[in-house]
Parts: structure tokens; sequence; C-alpha cells
């Protein structure tokens, strides 16, 4: 944190500058980052939201891609975020990780958005070269969607965000 704010700061003073989206993993805020984040936006007058990478809230999930965190430090990052004010909180989240069904990623969504989150950006599975997913992928055991079927997914998933959640920023 010591580091981070004064290098926000700079940014802030630009007059181009609107505010700043951070984008980190949920087991990565440190305890007094919020409380020193919000008040270096108070007084950039500037707004800032937070972005979480969870991904699923299904723990086999959160293992099979290697997050190193799980839905409870997840919950934890929220929970601290939400005890200053100032913050608005975005939520990422990968649709067709390996093994989870229509019904998990449902159950994903709608977990997220019961929580003190404006913002959620919603990403297909992507397989990067190199990578064991890649590896399973080449070996036909990760499906990925075609374009078609992550378009009809996504109609089936977008009653399920209450309009107070915006889906960009």
């Amino acid at each position: 944190t010591s580091l981070l704010i004064p290098l926000l700061a700079q940014v802030l003073a630009d007059p181009e500058c609107r505010g700043l989206i951070l984008s980190t993993r949920p087991d990565a805020i440190a305890d007094d980052l919020p409380a020193a984040l919000a008040t270096l936006m108070r007084h950039s007058g500037k707004t800032c939201m937070v972005e979480l990478g969870l991904q699923s809230i299904h723990e086999r999930s959160l293992h099979l891609l290697n997050r190193n965190h799980s839905f409870a430090d997840f919950l934890a990052a929220v929970n601290k975020l939400r005890a200053v004010d100032g913050l608005e909180i975005g939520v990422h989240l990968i649709l067709g990780i390996p093994g989870e069904s229509e019904a998990d990623m449902v159950a994903t969504v709608q977990a997220v958005c019961a929580l003190p989150v404006q913002a959620l950006k919603l990403h297909h599975l992507q397989v990067i070269e190199g990578t064991s997913l890649h590896r399973l992928h080449t070996q036909g055991q990760v499906p990925v969607f075609s374009l078609e079927a992550y378009l009809e997914l996504l109609l089936r998933l977008l009653p399920h965000i209450p309009a107070r959640i915006s889906n960009s920023r």
C-alpha cells in the first residue's frame, strides 16, 4: 500500500484522469488498502472501482484453474472493500470452466449478484497455449464455446443479473 497509493495519486493528478479501475485477485487486498484508497479517492474527487477476479464460486473450478484463492477469500475481500465508503466493486467471472454445468454458472452469477457489487464482467473460457488447460483442450477434454453457443448462454444468464449491476464500464 505504501508504494501503490503515491503512484495512484500521481495518476489521479492528471486532469484527463476521470477515475481508477484496479483489477486484482481477491486474496491480494491488503488489510490497509481499502481505507487508504478511499481516502485518496475522497481527496481526488474521482471514482474508483476495484475489480476482483473471482471466476467462479465453485472451489473445484478455482482449483482446476490454479487460482490459489477460495470463494471465502473473495467474500473477505468484498467485506474489506465495503467497510469503507467510496469504493465500487466489480467482479470478473469465467463461463465455460471445465466441469461446470449451466446450473453451476447460474449459481455463480446469482451468488455474486446477491452481494453489494456494482459491476460484473463475464468472460468465456480462454485456452492459452502452453498451459495445462491447453494440453487438455488439445486432447479433446476441454471444450470451448462456439460464438452461437456463447451468445445463447449469455441470453439465458442475463435475466439473473439485476439492473443495478452494470455490465460495462
